[in-house]
């Protein structure tokens, strides 16, 4: 349960997170949301942004109820991460309330389907959605983060932000983006003493798996019956302490550093061996 994992953050990850204001995107599902329960056991404020207003305000209430003291504030906002100007008004109107300290960016889709099947404009959402949507943030928290010369940006990416995976082009595409984004904006910042982490998770059991499930080619589940899978609460974990010890790139279990590691060294080997799961060609 998500509770049981929160309370097993270390002393490290406890006081890295104690007292900071944390703004988080995608918060109310999945990943996002058992982090925000994380960092409010940590003793951080947290602000959700999403698109279902109903989610949210249940988000929001279990929030509440981790409370570790008075001055922890909750609260969220339905805002389009697509529209970079209604972001940035927003972002702008929660910094004049309380300076943040920590980005991090779980909001994404993925709608699986062959290349030559799938309409244009999902291809385009996708991307909008899962960088353009990650980039807009981190420009309209960039001013302030510079200003005071602080500040972490943690970006969810994945496994397929490095492995291109049958059936996900769309979605390798925004995250594979999402990598490339990361690695440019961590030497970027570096002189205004902001961190950059980018968070690489496996299969992860979320509502939006289960959609994906769904939608599939073939190929795809194969490759995805051979992959081990792990719980948001896990990941948000996982993602939280690797952020405390300063790491760039966070792998939350052995498959995704394994998975890295076989695409830095031997990719050849790694695609015939995706090709080989998922009868190819």
């Amino acid at each position: 349960m998500a509770s049981e994992i929160t309370y097993r953050l270390s002393r490290r990850a406890r006081d890295y997170f104690d007292l900071k204001t944390v703004l988080v995107t995608g918060g109310s599902s999945g990943i996002g949301k058992s982090i925000c329960l994380a960092l409010a056991t940590a003793g951080a404020s947290v602000t959700i942004l999403a698109r279902d207003p109903g989610k949210m305000e249940r988000t929001v209430a279990e929030l509440e109820s981790r409370r570790q003291r008075a001055g922890q504030r909750f609260r969220s906002g339905a805002v389009d991460l697509r529209d970079f100007d209604a972001t940035q008004r927003y972002i702008a109107e929660l910094e004049h309330e309380s300076p943040i300290s920590c980005l991090i960016n779980s909001a994404g889709v993925a709608v699986p389907g062959k290349i030559i099947d799938q309409p244009v404009t999902i291809i385009g959402d996708t991307i909008k959605t899962n960088l353009l949507g990650c980039i807009h943030t981190v420009k309209a928290v960039l001013p302030g983060f510079c200003s005071r010369n602080a500040g972490h940006i943690i970006n969810l990416s994945s496994v397929a932000g490095f492995v291109g995976v049958f059936g996900y082009s769309a979605y390798c595409s925004s995250k594979f983006g999402l990598t490339g984004f990361s690695e440019v904006i961590r030497a970027e910042l570096k002189r205004y003493n902001i961190r950059v982490s980018l968070v690489c998770p496996p299969e992860t059991d979320t509502p939006m798996l289960a959609k994906e499930r769904e939608l599939q080619p073939v190929e795809s589940r194969r490759i995805s019956a051979s992959a081990g899978m792990m719980s948001p609460e896990q990941v948000a974990a996982k993602t939280l302490e690797g952020a405390a010890r300063g790491e760039t790139y966070i792998f939350p279990n052995l498959m995704s550093r394994l998975s890295f590691a076989a695409k830095s060294y031997m990719p050849g080997m790694l695609n015939r061996y995706l090709d080989y799961l998922g009868n190819a060609g």
